[in-house]
């Protein structure tokens, strides 16, 4: 059976994530696999704080090879290759209900939780669209009801939407992240510490994203105030835990209770590669050819043309992309680059970027002088003058300026990256821990 909850959590506090960690202690079922984190379209004006929902398949026994995939208060959480089918789905919506109602924040306005438990999950074309665009409530609750689920929603509910999608998620692409916890408030670490922290993070095989240097940003920690301390995101999940253990006995982190999730984050899932139209809220990887110069706007926004399939496209760097867009902005007519962003308000903000061929550019100069090999200077319109010689031109010289770009992969730094997002340095790799 599966449980799905989404949209607890606001801007002042608490974690989705957390309550799968209280939910699977205080429960006792049995989970099989491991507990999915889904994160849903990142344009949506609703979404919720990271816009990631909560997944699980649970049991009333469990049989087979296990592992453990958790802890709460030192006690171990397991999952296991098989479980016992509950028969009652109504057993697992009066806890979870129960759950959502005591730790949500159900005092803020945009905090919608909806809670879903079915036997099978929705097609897979529901997980996409819940990342290309809007779904309603409405059409939510539709298909819910025709595929047989209990569902329940708490105020407007429309957190069945991302319930719903967790559910059909096929988990093509997968990475892994293990998710320390404090609740309510989580740990107070210096600024500094959480830097030495994140260095050792990323000494684990597969990680990324774990630590920005250039901005000095320690991006495993979250940004406002909730139960998570930090987040370990890597693409194998072997040793995973084992390292979070030692990254707390290290640091002296004590957490109250941790999760490894299976998650779709740094997949390229929400991407849609060479579309045949782009639409308002969607997001894509294109390639096509710079048409106009980059311009620069007040915020520090960079603006350029991309002509693709016949249709010029608008790209932008945000000033929240930071040294990127200086290689955005390096950018000239002529250059062939593919891009990868989402199309919003007219569009497409550029996530990471491929250089594939640049243009030759060139500048007018003065010719040189054919008699003593000068520079000749500019006396007017197509009259140029040697100052040695006095010889005369009439046609300037047109001389190649070296690029300051490169052929290339060029993601935004880490602070700015999007949960989804892959990024290019994600394939190198480590040595696998033991």
């Amino acid at each position: 059976m599966y449980l799905a909850f989404d949209d607890t959590d606001s801007r002042r506090g608490m974690c989705t994530t957390y309550l799968m960690a209280k939910f699977l202690q205080e429960t006792g079922f049995a989970v099989k696999g491991f507990p999915r984190l889904v994160r849903l379209n990142p344009n949506i004006s609703y979404k919720t704080r990271g816009n990631g929902a909560l997944c699980v398949k649970l049991g009333i026994h469990g049989s087979g090879t296990r592992n453990v995939i958790g802890s709460f208060n030192g006690h171990s959480i397991y999952s296991y290759e098989n479980v016992e089918e509950i028969p009652d789905s109504c057993v697992l919506m009066k806890e979870a209900v129960a759950l959502v109602q005591e730790y949500a924040e159900l005092n803020e306005d945009s905090t919608n939780p909806g809670v879903v438990v079915m036997e099978s999950p929705l097609p897979s074309d529901f997980y996409s669209k819940a990342l290309s665009g809007e779904i309603a409530i409405e059409e939510a609750e539709m298909k819910l009801r025709d595929a047989g689920a209990n569902f329940v929603k708490i105020k407007n509910g429309r957190g069945i939407i991302g319930s719903a999608a967790a559910i059909s998620w096929p988990m093509n692409s997968v990475t892994y992240e293990c998710i320390a916890y404090r609740y309510p408030r989580g740990e107070s670490i210096s600024h500094e510490r959480k830097i030495e922290i994140a260095e050792f993070a990323n000494t684990f095989p597969g990680t990324f994203n774990n630590i920005d240097r250039d901005n000095d940003y320690a991006a495993i920690f979250p940004k406002e105030r909730t139960p998570v301390i930090y987040g370990l995101r890597s693409r194998f999940h072997e040793g995973l835990i084992n390292f979070s253990n030692e990254l707390d006995e290290a640091f002296g982190i004590l957490p109250e209770s941790k999760i490894l999730y299976v998650t779709n984050q740094g997949t390229d899932d929400h991407i849609v590669a060479d579309p045949q139209s782009i639409r308002e809220l969607g997001s894509y990887s294109v390639q096509g050819r710079i048409m106009e110069n980059p311009e620069v706007i007040q915020g520090g926004h960079y603006f350029a043309t991309l002509l693709y399939m016949g249709s010029a496209i608008r790209i932008a760097a945000f000033e929240p992309t930071k040294s990127f867009r200086r290689i955005f902005s390096s950018l000239r007519i002529g250059d062939v680059v593919r891009v990868y962003g989402s199309y919003v308000n007219g569009s497409l903000h550029v996530e990471k970027m491929q250089v594939l061929d640049l243009s030759k550019q060139f500048i007018r100069s003065p010719p040189l002088c054919s008699r003593c090999g000068k520079r000749m200077h500019t006396r007017g319109m197509n009259d140029f003058r040697c100052p040695s010689c006095g010889a005369k031109a009439k046609h300037p010289d047109y001389v190649e300026v070296e690029r300051k770009l490169s052929p290339g992969l060029y993601d935004v730094p880490v602070m700015s990256r999007r949960h989804l997002s892959r990024p290019f340095d994600i394939e190198t790799e480590r040595t696998v821990y033991q």
